[in-house]
């Protein structure tokens, strides 16, 4: 389970895929970055779609780890650092667009100035990738809009660093 990105559904009608995203525009714009898109760019026949974090340095402090995996909205700061957006309700979609990207926080981790925390860029979530060479360059064109990949039962888990 994820946080902000519920609920969130997943069936078969046919041969078709159906994802259903949550009704919030934060919940939406996560849950498609980290679920959908990665979905859709390996129905394309991406192989590489996992989320490529960087270990940078939190310059804030988030007390209530919750029960599920947390995408927090933040932005690199002069220093080098990371600031939280200080609304992180699911409705707030100004905080994706003040943001410069997510932390990916472990369930139950709270997170002290200073503690380092795995950033996920959205220049990084939103660039386009190239496409393997046996896909047919019609294809990829109609296809370049779309996404990012991967699965959700292949999301990368990090456990809490403990000090």
């Amino acid at each position: 389970a994820m946080k902000p990105g519920k609920p969130f559904a997943y069936g078969r009608v046919g041969n078709a895929h159906f994802l259903g995203l949550p009704g919030n525009p934060v919940s939406s714009f996560v849950t498609f970055l980290v679920l959908v898109r990665p979905f859709l760019l390996q129905l394309q026949g991406m192989r590489n779609v996992a989320m490529k974090t960087v270990a940078i340095r939190s310059d804030f402090t988030w007390a209530k780890g919750d029960k599920r995996r947390e995408f927090l909205r933040v932005r690199r700061n002069s220093v080098g650092g990371l600031e939280l957006f200080s609304n992180q309700g699911s409705g707030v979609l100004t905080s994706a667009v003040w943001g410069d990207g997510l932390v990916d926080n472990p369930p139950g981790c709270a997170i002290a100035p200073g503690d380092s925390v795995q950033f996920v860029s959205f220049a990084e979530l939103l660039a386009s990738r190239r496409f393997p060479s046996d896909i047919s360059r019609r294809f990829a064109k109609r296809w370049a809009v779309a996404l990012s990949p991967l699965k959700p039962w292949r999301l990368p888990y990090r456990a809490c660093a403990t000090s």
